[in-house]
């Protein structure tokens, strides 16, 4: 019999939930792709004890590695979420923005799990603090972290 392997952190469809609820804490800001995915790194890893915030996941070595693959995952996200009407694809010029559309918000402010609700408070900690910098100063903020 074939043994399954089950990978429980940065599968599919917890990444595509973290990408909802980020997307709805940023509500009515829209946000590229690499702030998804760079916001993503900082909600599931980032730690501040001053304000509650701990990691969702446990402390890996090469966590680096990570952003790699969390850009493939994230961008087949936003597809299905976008065919199911539950993300919206924005343009502004040459750049392609994505926002949680009207019918979502509802159902993620339902989710009441330990999960969900730590997923809720770091992305909402996570938008307040680092949804004004740019991605230069985002990547720094991770390299620090990864250090």
């Amino acid at each position: 019999m074939k043994k399954i392997k089950y990978y429980p952190f940065n599968n599919s469809v917890e990444t595509w939930l973290r990408i909802l609820i980020l997307l709805n804490k940023s509500y009515p800001n829209h946000l590229d792709i690499n702030k998804i995915l760079y916001l993503d790194f900082l909600n599931v890893h980032y730690w501040d004890e001053n304000n509650n915030i701990i990691p969702i996941h446990p402390k890996m070595k090469d966590v680096k590695w990570e952003l790699i693959v969390r850009k493939l995952i994230i961008d087949k996200g936003l597809i299905l979420l976008i065919n199911k009407w539950l993300v919206e694809k924005k343009f502004k010029g040459e750049w392609i923005f994505y926002q949680i559309s009207d019918i979502w918000s509802p159902f993620i402010d339902s989710l009441d799990s330990k999960y969900s609700n730590k997923l809720n408070v770091n992305a909402e900690f996570i938008n307040k603090y680092f949804w004004n910098k740019n991605i230069s100063e985002l990547k720094k903020t991770i390299d620090l972290m990864i250090s």
